[in-house]
């Protein structure tokens, strides 16, 4: 691991951000203490598309790769039917490229709780590499905490939820909100309907 204080690092800039390209990471020093570290960019299994949408602040890439088997061996409570979300599962359509999918919220939590569809989820989830929009975290854990208000999981099946999620968000891909990607999903409404209700709703206080 290479070293560096600031005033080095901005006359000399290049030469360290090709010790980061080369796979080494550099720590940045302010009057001799640790401030930051220059690390490679990961960008395993991204094809050019994935990267002009990270370049221009419109997608976060994965920041581990995730390992299904790993997932599947948190300990996690279960349901019967599809009680995580109350509105029905649909299968997305579009996809970035044939190796991901989009997954909203009603496909993430069968992967966290056991129901009816975590099979099916768990299926796909061999298939294909999850691409989720910046809220699905705030929309699955909601799911979680109400089935354990609900007392549908015990306080044991939530923590192995809420670590499944912690996984899941390790390793998928994420839209990050924008006001052109806001704009154009108000443009597609005039051609294709928006059909599930989106359960994001807030306790009351």
């Amino acid at each position: 691991m290479r070293s560096v204080n600031v005033a080095e690092l901005k006359n000399r800039l290049s030469k360290y951000l090709s010790f980061a390209e080369g796979g080494e990471e550099v720590v940045i020093r302010d009057r001799n203490l640790p401030v930051a570290k220059l690390v490679p960019f990961l960008v395993e299994g991204a094809d050019d598309q994935e990267l002009g949408l990270v370049a221009a602040g419109k997608l976060r890439l994965p920041k581990v790769r995730l390992d299904v088997k790993e997932l599947l061996r948190i300990p996690t409570g279960s349901v019967t039917g599809n009680k995580a979300m109350q509105a029905p599962r649909r299968q997305g359509r579009g996809t970035l490229k044939k190796s991901t999918a989009f997954w909203d919220a009603s496909a993430l939590v069968p992967l966290c709780v056991h129901e009816a569809a975590s099979r099916h989820a768990q299926s796909h989830l061999r298939r294909f590499a999850p691409v989720v929009w910046w809220g699905s975290l705030v929309e699955v854990h909601s799911a979680i905490c109400r089935l354990h208000r609900d007392r549908e999981i015990s306080d044991l099946d939530k923590q192995g939820a809420v670590a499944r999620l912690r996984l899941l968000n390790r390793g998928w891909r994420e839209i990050l909100p924008d006001d052109q990607v806001r704009d154009l999903a108000t443009q597609l409404l005039d051609t294709h309907s928006l059909r599930r209700r989106i359960d994001c709703s807030l306790p009351r206080p």
